[in-house]
């Protein structure tokens, strides 16, 4: 293995693990980078017959917590070659320990090396580097024959007077070599191995020659093992007989000597060797407090549910007026802009500002506040640089809120001295943190603040610039339609001005505007005229950023080789850059495009991988020399993946906790999570269960503490909720069904099973906080329904779509069982998908076979033991694609349909279920409708006669067209506080919060308003039980838009809603609806029974038998 850097921190573990495929001799380790290595964790082989060589030419250090575990000897220098002795031939190969061996795929890791052992050791420097060891615990405790501990390096110290190191050999031999100078360190038996009496030392024209280097000690070595075997201490300098043959130093004694010293080895024996009497100093050293923290065993049956959590929960602490969590979120905090996905391009000022404010160049007089030259102005002036190179500190380390805090006071200075152009500049800065930290809907109240101070100036190209922010921000927070708005208002000025400089700015933000809709042929338009721009006006960060999102929207539209051409076009451009701060988020950038383009592009992936590693690897330098860990964590997080992805785990696994370390020194959870993610995904692929379930559950906990949104333009690598955040959770209910079935008992799966429920259960939540971006709205408490109360007839079915597979957790009275359908997703999606096409022409029985097919798949797993447990009522807890079935129209082998033999209901979550013991008293039902055509939607003739006869039912208000607005509902529910709320009118869920809505007449209304009307209710103690649109439309082939009214009903705090999958005809809808309210008054049904009896009565008629008519209706939570 080969690194450019390698560093243990306390409590990480480099793990070297056997495979099966191959049989190693020795395990080469090399660092070909500049750095020395510090090693404060542990490293482990669990190889049986395989030496581990760790080589570092520019030293090593072992910290005071270094622990090694090795069945073999643990090699520790500092040469520059390896001699590698082929066995068949003899012949030896030099492996240079200083230059990367460039082998496709990825560069700088070795191929397989089948030269044989390691047989000598060359070092070429007259100054060799040193080896200093504060600690050193061998964990292993059987004594191994020929098993040795050997440090070879031009001085090693071993402790210091102030900090002695202790090291119990556990029986093995313990060998350190101070060359000193160039020389080469051989086994002169010819053979490949370590005895210390073998190994021979000259110069590297063959002569023998004795070490000039030093080795000392301040401690002690206790070199006894565990059954009185003892083994041998040998330090070179340690004679004076010129010999090339190691000297034995501790020769004397007998299995309870300790080998003790202060004293500096040079060219003598060692001259203090301290006896113990067998047991004071062996008991006492192994009764000692270690410090080394070994990394905790994992228990693969902790819940996280169970845990005590990283931070109190963001919606608890705001309540109990806590702001002092770590990573306590802001409400809608969308994941940060990250150069991985879409360059934005913003006004250079602000980083400018906090460059110049951190560096003591900002001006006091002219540059910032009043350009007067006064004593007042002078002072105010100060004042302002002072509080602006607080903010830089405070943004350079991470520190958000404080950083928020003093923008806050210098733009009321600036506002306070009438100087609105500084006021805006500051604004810009804010803006720009805000955006960098995922805060976009903050931005953009600081944009607009900025705006209105900067449009009375009269300096349009300025004011084009705000624009132009403006529309990032917009971006970000998913209103596109405005953003393109503000970006057309600014090319629009820019154009008129004929100053080309803003353009290619405006330009490239607008082709992000078009990539967030997936529109990369306008993107591409977009990208290609900014770089030409951009190069006429002699712009290169310009032209490099454009041609890079150019490259991205070629890729992504599928023109794999002009993406390469674009490219190689930027990548120059990029090296030539002079300001550090713009190379970094480009090579980022293109890291990402070159990984995409290797795994899209077969013929080129060799090239395309080699590009990503040079991206990846320039970016990481360049975010090292500004200190910049956010740019750190993202390198090596990337890096990582690539690594992964080429199966150099080990590799892989050291980057991806380099970038934990970054994200965690400055507090950076939507970085974090990603790390622990990825390393969970690397464990896993290394058969480390333990480990990597600890890692996953870390990454979920972390996002239930932070609650992030995924953002819709502008956010992480891909920019969905599926891929940003849900596939934390999906990945570690997979690992954790995957383990219920690798252990033998049968309780311990149980439980791993249970904690799959319980992570999806907060999956639930969170699908529903991105969506509605509330962090409060999916908070869990104890007051939901548990699914050991679900009735002796009822079971609850959670589904978890898989890549390879369908999971189903199927909760019955007796406990939750695991069935599993060996389908891919694509295939099941795409079932679903024409299943929907097809049951919603009611001319055909196109849907039947594919309702079998589908049947077979989700619910025939298990049909068995719902018979054998009675179940009569079958709730779905649905994920994906899933959510848009209706699954009473499946239909088994012998033409039943689910919903005959079963009373069906759909839920998101069991714990965002209102329990039956919270609802109160209410008054009459409110029914409205829409029978008139307004904004172009077809009438609904038999809505009067619908709530007519429901009135006559169930009594209440009725508000029929022009009665029917949001203002008269609200008014309505406000006067009854009812327990129904009826709506016959169109509805359509998009998947989009703010693309769905509710026809009223007068307009379309969002579901924010409905939910915040039909919300009333609970606020007065009294939660709506039920919320009924009896023509809605759910878009077909879209996961999120059955999340729409599923989560408009939790929203609006309504114990169940029922609604319809697509619109059907009047006269259906109303005997439905007729029917359903007659069940609702019959005591011995529940509501989904009531449903079931309604669509059966459609079901029996010959008018109205094809599901088209009685399929689409479902309840949706709470079916009791």
């Amino acid at each position: 293995h080969s690194f450019s850097d390698f560093d243990l921190f306390r409590d990480e573990t480099a793990l070297y693990t056997d495979s099966d495929l191959f049989t190693a001799q020795d395990i080469l380790t090399r660092i070909t980078g500049s750095r020395p290595s510090r090693l404060d964790g542990q490293i482990t082989s669990d190889y049986a017959n395989a030496d581990l060589f760790f080589v570092n030419p520019n030293g090593v250090f072992f910290g005071s917590d270094f622990a090694l575990d090795t069945r073999q000897s643990f090699f520790a220098v500092t040469a520059d070659r390896l001699e590698l002795l082929d066995p068949v031939d003899g012949a030896v190969t030099l492996l240079n320990m200083t230059t990367p061996i460039e082998v496709p795929p990825l560069p700088g890791f070795d191929a397989d090396l089948d030269e044989g052992g390691v047989q000598g050791l060359r070092f070429l420097r007259d100054d060799v580097a040193d080896i200093t060891v504060e600690g050193f615990e061998v964990l292993n405790f059987d004594t191994l024959e020929d098993s040795e501990l050997i440090f070879a390096a031009g001085n090693i110290t071993f402790g210091t007077e102030d900090d002695p190191v202790n090291i119990a050999t556990r029986g093995r031999d313990l060998i350190a070599i101070a060359i000193g100078g160039s020389g080469r360190i051989f086994d002169s038996s010819g053979e490949p191995g370590s005895n210390a009496l073998d190994l021979a030392i000259t110069d590297l024209h063959g002569n023998n020659i004795n070490p000039t280097g030093v080795v000392s000690l301040s401690g002690s070595i206790d070199p006894r093992g565990a059954n009185g075997d003892v083994g041998e201490v040998f330090f070179l300098p340690g004679g004076s007989k010129g010999s090339s043959v190691l000297e034995e130093v501790s020769n004397t004694v007998d299995g309870l000597d300790q080998l003790t010293s202060r004293d500096v080895f040079a060219d003598s024996l060692i001259e203090e060797v301290e006896a113990s009497d067998g047991s004071g100093d062996l008991q006492q050293a192994q009764s000692k407090e270690k410090k080394h923290v070994k990394t905790p065993g994992v228990s693969l049956f902790t819940s996280t549910a169970q845990a005590a959590p990283m931070v109190p929960r963001t919606c608890e602490s705001i309540a109990s007026g806590d702001r002092k969590s770590k990573f306590l979120a802001a409400t809608s905090k969308r994941l940060p802009a990250s150069p991985e996905n879409w360059l934005i391009a913003f006004d250079t000022s602000g980083d400018q500002l906090l460059a110049a404010a951190e560096s003591g160049e900002l001006s006091p007089v002219g540059a910032i506040g009043s350009s007067g030259t006064n004593q007042e102005d002078l002072e105010r002036s100060t004042r302002t640089q002072r509080a602006m190179a607080s903010v830089a500190g405070a943004v350079r380390g991470g520190r958000f809120e404080d950083a928020a805090a003093g923008f806050e006071l210098v733009v009321s200075q600036l506002e306070a001295a009438m100087d609105p152009q500084g006021a805006s500049e500051v604004l810009l800065a804010y803006a720009q943190l805000q955006q960098n930290d995922g805060r976009f809907r903050g931005a953009r109240r600081s944009l607009e603040r900025a705006l209105a101070l900067a449009e009375p100036l009269g300096d349009a190209e300025y004011t084009a610039g705000i624009r132009t922010s403006l529309g990032n921000a917009l971006i970000g927070t998913g209103d596109l339609v405005r953003a393109e708005e503000e970006l057309t208002r600014g090319l629009n000025v820019v154009i008129a001005s004929k100053n080309k400089q803003p353009a290619p700015s405006v330009l490239n933000n607008l082709g992000n505007r078009h990539a967030a809709t997936r529109d990369f042929k306008s993107a591409l338009w977009a990208y290609e005229r900014s770089a030409k721009l951009a190069r006429e006006i002699g712009r290169k960060g310009d032209e490099a950023r454009a041609l890079a999102g150019a490259a991205r929207a070629a890729l992504e539209s599928g023109q794999l080789t002009n993406a390469r051409v674009l490219l190689d076009q930027a990548s120059p451009l990029v090296a030539s850059l002079s300001e550090m701060r713009e190379r970094v988020p480009l090579n980022i950038h293109m890291g990402r495009t070159f990984a995409l383009l290797a795994a899209m592009s077969p013929a080129g992936r060799a090239a395309s991988l080699l590009s990503a590693f040079e991206s990846y690897d320039a970016a990481l330098k360049g975010a090292e020399q500004l200190g910049d860990l956010r740019a750190v964590a993202l390198a090596n997080l990337n890096l990582g993946a690539l690594y992964r992805d080429e199966q150099h785990r080990s590799e892989a696994l050291y980057l991806t906790r380099l970038a934990q370390r970054a994200a965690e020194g400055i507090n950076a959870p939507e970085l974090l999570y990603r790390a622990h993610w990825q390393e969970g995904q690397i464990l896993w692929s290394e058969h480390q269960v333990g480990p990597a379930l600890a890692a996953h559950r870390r990454a979920v906990e972390i996002l239930e503490d932070t609650k992030p949104v995924a953002s819709d333009g502008y956010g992480s690598t891909d920019a969905s909720f599926r891929m940003a955040v849900g596939g934390v959770y999906q990945d570690t209910v997979d690992l954790l069904l995957r383990t219920s079935s690798m252990v033998e008992s049968e309780r311990e799966s149980d439980l791993l099973i249970a904690e799959a429920r319980e992570t999806l259960e907060k999956l639930k939540g969170a699908e529903l906080r991105d969506y509605f971006e509330d962090e409060c709205i999916a908070s869990v408490g104890s007051t939901g329904r548990g699914i050991d109360n679900l009735g002796e007839s009822a079971a609850v079915v959670y589904t978890v779509t898989l890549p390879d597979r369908v999971e189903m957790l199927v909760g019955l009275p007796d406990g939750i069982e695991r069935f599993t359908t060996k389908v891919s997703a694509a295939r099941l999606n795409k079932s679903i998908d024409d299943f929907r096409v097809a049951v919603q022409n009611p001319l055909t029985n196109a849907h039947q076979t594919l309702g079998k097919q589908l049947h077979n798949w989700i619910v025939a797993p298990y049909a068995e033991r719902l018979d054998e447990e009675g179940i009569e009522t079958l709730v779905f807890i649905a994920d994906g694609r899933l959510r848009t079935l209706p699954f009473a129209a499946l239909s088994d082998s012998e033409d039943r349909y689910v919903g005959e033999r079963f009373a069906t209901a759909t839920a998101l979550s069991l714990r965002l279920l209102t329990p039956p013991e919270m609802v109160s008293e209410r008054g009459r039902p409110v029914l409205a409708g829409l029978s008139e055509s307004v904004q172009g939607f077809s009438e609904l003739a038999a809505v009067p006669e619908e709530l007519a006869q429901i009135k006559a039912i169930e009594g209440g208000d009725l508000l029929l067209n022009e009665a029917f607005t949001l203002d008269e509902i609200r008014s309505a529910v406000q006067r009854e506080i009812p327990g129904i709320v009826h709506l016959a009118t169109h509805a359509v869920f998009t998947g989009n919060p703010d693309t769905s809505f509710l026809l009223t007449h007068g307009g379309k209304v969002g579901f924010d308003d409905l939910s915040d009307v039909v919300g009333m209710t609970q606020a007065d103690g009294a939660p709506l039980d039920l919320l009924v649109l009896s023509a809605c439309e759910t878009a077909v082939g879209n996961d999120r838009a059955g999340l729409g009214f599923t989560g408009s009903a939790i929203r609006s705090g309504a114990r169940s809603a029922m609604g319809s999958l697509w619109p059907i005809s009047d006269a259906a809808a109303q005997t439905l609806m007729i029917d359903f309210y007659k069940g609702l008054n019959t005591p011995e049904l529940n509501k989904a029974e009531a449903l079931q009896k309604a669509q059966a009565t459609l079901r029996d008629s010959e008018r109205f038998a094809h599901p088209f008519y009685w399929a689409p209706f479902t309840l949706v939570n709470d079916w009791m």
